[in-house]
């Protein structure tokens, strides 16, 4: 996986105010990719039963159709399903169009 064009500005914490998650929720949601702190990506991990781990998708937005390895993918239910990764020591997540029917 890499990051190429990744200006990411915001390290969203798992420790923080109500603002700072609400504001962390809504850049989740937005389809951008975004970069979580260590303790945010294991809550993510472990809050719900993943919908999978360790794979390559070839739906990972702006990569269509080429297999990208990501860590793991979470959503809740029917929704879209959020895959999050690991590079070089810091920790991402990006909302994908892929609709979860594993529910």
């Amino acid at each position: 996986m890499t990051t190429e064009h990744l200006e990411i500005g915001t390290v969203y914490k798992y420790e923080c105010s109500r603002e700072e998650w609400q504001a962390f929720i809504e850049a989740m949601g937005s389809g951008h990719k975004f970069e979580v702190d260590e303790e945010n990506w294991y809550y993510w991990l472990e809050v719900l039963p993943p919908v999978f781990m360790g794979e390559a998708i070839d739906y990972f937005p702006g990569r269509e159709g080429q297999p990208t390895p990501v860590s793991f993918g979470f959503a809740e239910g029917t929704e879209p399903i959020t895959v999050f990764w690991k590079w070089q020591g810091r920790y991402y997540g990006q909302r994908t169009k892929r609709i979860n029917r594993l529910s």
